[in-house]
Order: C-alpha cells, then sequence, then structure tokens
C-alpha cells in the first residue's frame, strides 16, 4: 500500500526542520497562542505559522524579526541565520566568506562593544585602544 503524502509536506527532505526545531518551544512556552502570534506577526490565520513550526514550510525572511520580538526565547540573529541558510545556503555561503555575514561568535563580540559603547562613539581612538588591548591578549 503506497504512503499519503499530506499536501503540506514538502517533496524534499524537511529542510525547513532546523528553524522548526528552534521555533517551536518558545513558541508552545511563550503563553501565547499560535493565533495570536501569527496575528502579531502579520499573518491573518494561524495555518502559516503551524505549518512553519512543525517544518512543513519555510519561515519567510519577512517575518524573523516580528517573531523574534513577540516569542521570548527567540534570538533574531540566530532565526534569520537559519531562515537565510535554509533559502538560499548557497549566497549565504558566499556572503559568509566575503565577511559580510557573520558566525554566532562574531555576533557575540559584536553585541559586547555594542552594549557597552553609545552609538558614534566608536572612533579612531576607541580602535587604538581595542587593537592594543587584543595585541596583548
Amino acid at each position: 500500500m503506497a504512503q499519503q503524502i499530506s499536501l503540506a509536506e514538502e517533496k524534499e527532505p524537511r529542510r525547513a526542520q532546523a528553524i522548526a526545531d528552534y521555533i517551536e518551544g518558545p513558541i508552545e512556552h511563550s503563553g501565547k497562542s499560535v493565533g495570536e502570534i501569527a496575528r502579531l506577526i502579520g499573518y491573518r490565520n494561524q495555518n502559516n505559522l503551524s505549518m512553519a513550526k512543525k517544518g512543513s514550510v519555510v519561515l519567510p525572511m519577512n517575518k524573523v524579526e516580528a517573531l523574534a520580538k513577540n516569542v521570548h526565547g527567540l534570538d533574531k540573529f540566530k532565526l534569520a541565520t537559519l531562515v537565510f541558510k535554509t533559502w538560499d545556503k548557497e549566497r549565504y555561503d558566499i556572503l559568509q566568506r566575503c565577511g559580510v555575514v557573520v558566525d554566532e561568535g562574531d555576533r557575540a563580540i559584536l553585541d559586547t562593544i555594542k552594549d557597552r559603547i553609545p552609538v558614534g562613539d566608536i572612533d579612531s581612538e576607541f580602535m587604538e585602544k581595542l587593537e592594543e588591548f587584543l595585541n596583548n591578549y
């Protein structure tokens, strides 16, 4: 007997599964219904978010910021990275090799600096001090 495949399931191996694995727990523990979150991020109904949560569809890039903002425990950098890699891994890899896309370690360093240095205060003096510190590290 042939196995029936739901229309919501992808024919290729669950390429959206990494995103689903990342968002499912925080959504479930958010204290909000899937329908409420779906409306908050701009969906008319919850089906699109439900399918993304199951890995049946890839979350659209234009929903990343709103989802991370409305669901505690989701990091917008990590979510955006997962979504971008899933939608276009080849371009992601090229941009990463060119230094346009940073990894989680780079992001942690940048966030640490941003948390401590006011916007606009990164000047040549700061860069000299940072370089001196790193040379002595």
